[in-house]
């Protein structure tokens, strides 16, 4: 039991400290590198942003810019996104046994605005999102990528 534990200690590890190696790659791009990287969802190398890269592009985006990249600059793959985000609320919500009222509540918001949120009508803006996250117990980035 202690050496499968142990095991798992040590994945986790090699986890954060690849996450950390991607972070301080991702420190040395410049404002424009990192525009560019987002919009094109490719790494400096032209290659497909792995998840990895991507949390840790948007941490990047964060410092540079203090705020979350422009989901819409990237290509039609992802022009769903509210929808997408409103679907994940959804879904989280049920998965806890949250009724729409009780987690407007919580959120001390309209049940109308909620329900106009999940179904992608209107988008939640980032302080209202940090809510949801923190009341669903989620990840921010938990939204947005699969």
């Amino acid at each position: 039991m202690r050496e499968r534990l142990a095991a798992k200690w040590i994945a986790l590890e090699g986890h954060f400290d690849y996450h950390a190696k991607l972070v301080d790659r991702f420190r040395k791009a410049g404002g424009d590198a990192v525009r560019h990287m987002w919009i094109s969802q490719t790494n400096e190398n032209g290659k497909p942003l792995s998840q990895f890269e991507r949390e840790a592009l948007v941490e990047r985006h964060c410092e540079l810019f203090g705020t979350w990249p422009d989901t819409w600059s990237i290509p039609e793959k992802h022009q769903d996104l509210d929808t997408r985000v409103g679907e994940r609320i959804r879904s989280r919500r049920e998965e806890l046994g949250l009724t729409r009222t009780e987690l407007a509540v919580l959120l001390e918001i309209e049940q109308g605005n909620l329900e106009a949120i999940e179904t992608g009508d209107v988008r939640p803006d980032p302080t209202l999102l940090v809510e949801v996250a923190h009341a669903l117990t989620a990840h921010l980035h938990w939204f947005f990528f699969r």
